[in-house]
């Protein structure tokens, strides 16, 4: 069915992916230990061991940079690869087979048909998301046209 598909927002995709979530705590946790080397002077260091001081300032601050140049492009890139199948994708019925979780993190298994081919596919999912999609449910896949394997659940990402 051809419908107009609502774009998928940053925080979604960060939310709902794993890659995009990864390129983003990465930077994070990185400028955070320089931030809190650099205003403290030491990392707490719960092992006994000697704990980073104000002399490896600059290492963390090279940590922190070389993750934030190769974090941001490849967010950048997952993010416009959620926009253009969403923009340019179709959307198709398919039917939730299973949902499993390791902690708080899960995965969802779900099938659609499209072009006359049966197809399967996964998308993540965190627990709180969980309830509104049990298995056996009906749900709204976006398509990639170029790629029909490439599919998500709609409602995971707008």
């Amino acid at each position: 069915m051809k419908t107009k598909i609502s774009k998928p927002s940053l925080a979604r995709i960060v939310t709902s992916d794993h890659i995009a979530l990864l390129t983003v705590l990465f930077p994070l946790v990185f400028w955070l230990m320089y931030l809190v080397l650099a205003y403290f002077g030491y990392l707490p260091n719960p092992r006994g061991s000697k704990p980073p001081s104000d002399s490896d300032k600059p290492f963390f601050l090279t940590l922190a940079l070389i993750t934030t140049f190769v974090c941001m492009p490849l967010l950048i890139w997952r993010v416009r690869h959620f926009r253009t199948v969403f923009a340019n994708g179709e959307t198709v019925n398919g039917r939730i087979e299973k949902v499993s979780f390791f902690r708080e993190r899960g995965r969802i298994e779900f099938t659609y048909t499209y072009a006359g081919r049966q197809y399967s596919a996964q998308n993540t999912l965190s627990r709180s998301e969980a309830p509104a999609f049990q298995e056996g449910n009906e749900v709204v896949i976006v398509v990639s046209r170029s790629n029909p394997k490439r599919s998500y659940i709609r409602d995971l990402f707008v």
